[in-house]
């Protein structure tokens, strides 16, 4: 299996291309010392790193794909419960036409081993659903009609309708949520600013090594200090329950900073919250804990002088 690409950046992203541009800023400033020791060094260069860090800025960022796939999963929800109706109403226009012996039978066919998981946003089981029960209403037209007197004459099309639509929302959400190769992506870039940054630096250093003030604007680390100064934020994590939205209570949230061998943990109280405060700028790995419900796990940004939020539905 390929080895993940990871951050080699111990900041935010925010935070990354902040630094990287007031060093940029620094090196377009006493550019004709930069030159002067290596000729790469001109408008051009300086020009081409802008446009690099403005590159890598522009690619959307894990939140901004998870807000993406959220949305769509909000707008699947109606589309899921139009087909699921659909299977209902379906029963009852084969308890009209077969025999009591038969009817479960029939169910099956036309997908109920799929109904109880596509009431829970499996939505695969939901697809699976529609493709069977559209497949029986096709098969048994005839006898569903019941020469007009039982199943409307558009209800084989509606199912049709409902099913491509649920179906076209459903490939959209898969696309939002496969974010691996995005995720890469946009990492690979930041990656390649900070080395280059870094390379910057190393010249800057040796250009200045008699001028310990010029000298400190290609220190990585000072520079960044200064952007982001030490328990500046906070984080507010907000835990649900997926399938109600009220509050989880009892919660345990752990939050780790990378780079950082402690973490810290809070439990959430009847209102579902906990507050982190005060926090160092920086990427944090979260782990939420709830009885009964799947682990959540992730990461988030929390940049200097903001207050993050993260809210975490828990699901069974």
């Amino acid at each position: 299996m390929p080895a993940t690409i990871k951050p080699i950046y111990a900041c935010t992203m925010r935070e990354l291309y902040s630094t990287s541009r007031t060093i940029i800023q620094s090196l377009e400033d006493q550019l004709a010392s930069f030159t002067a020791y290596k000729a790469k060094y001109d408008a051009a260069f300086v020009t081409a790193k802008r446009a690099r860090i403005d590159a890598a800025e522009a690619l959307p960022d894990e939140d901004t794909r998870s807000g993406a796939a959220e949305l769509l999963r909000v707008q699947l929800i109606p589309l899921n419960r139009k087909c699921l109706d659909n299977f209902q109403d379906l029963k009852g226009y084969i308890d009209e036409v077969f025999l009591k012996d038969e009817r479960k039978s029939q169910y099956e066919v036309a997908g109920a081993n799929y109904y109880d998981e596509g009431q829970r946003e499996n939505w695969e089981s939901t697809k699976q659903l529609t493709v069977n029960m559209n497949a029986f209403i096709a098969a048994n037209s005839v006898k569903l009609l019941n020469g007009g007197t039982n199943m409307p004459a558009g209800f084989e099309a509606q199912c049709i309708a409902d099913a491509i639509a649920f179906n076209a929302k459903y490939e959209l959400f898969k696309t939002a949520t496969q974010t691996g190769n995005a995720t890469e992506e946009k990492i690979i870039a930041n990656n390649t600013i900070y080395t280059e940054i870094l390379d910057i630096c190393k010249d800057g250093q040796k250009v200045f090594r008699n001028d310990a003030g010029r000298a400190n604007f290609f220190v990585w680390k000072t520079v960044l200090d200064v952007i982001t100064p030490p328990g500046s934020a906070s984080l507010t994590v907000t835990v649900l329950i997926d399938e109600t939205g009220l509050p989880a209570e009892g919660a345990t949230v752990t939050i780790q900073k990378e780079g950082d061998p402690v973490a810290k943990t809070l439990v959430t109280g009847t209102d579902g919250i906990v507050l982190f405060t005060p926090l160092d700028p920086g990427r944090y790995r979260y782990s939420i804990v709830l009885a009964g419900r799947q682990t959540e796990q992730g990461v988030k940004d929390v940049n200097a002088g903001t207050s993050a939020r993260l809210e975490v539905r828990m699901k069974l």
